[in-house]
């Protein structure tokens, strides 16, 4: 999917999507801890399953596809 991503949107325009999708993961998932009390208590699967759940999204929409069924959440 990169791959394809990469040559249809150009290599400039690809490293820029990346360098967004970085840093909109990275507000979601600091707003996340600070809503959950700076995951003091919150275990480290449950913030590594919320940021997976936003990586896999975007790549969805970005491949024009709706996330599968046995994986959506």
């Amino acid at each position: 999917m990169v791959h394809y991503v990469h040559k249809t949107l150009g290599k400039d325009t690809f490293t820029g999507l990346i360098t967004r999708l970085h840093q909109n993961i990275i507000l979601k998932l600091s707003a996340y801890l600070e809503e959950k009390g700076n995951g003091v208590n919150r275990p480290e699967r449950e913030i590594g399953e919320a940021a997976l759940k936003d990586w896999w999204n975007v790549w969805c929409k970005l491949a024009g596809k709706p996330v599968p069924e046995e994986i959506a959440w």
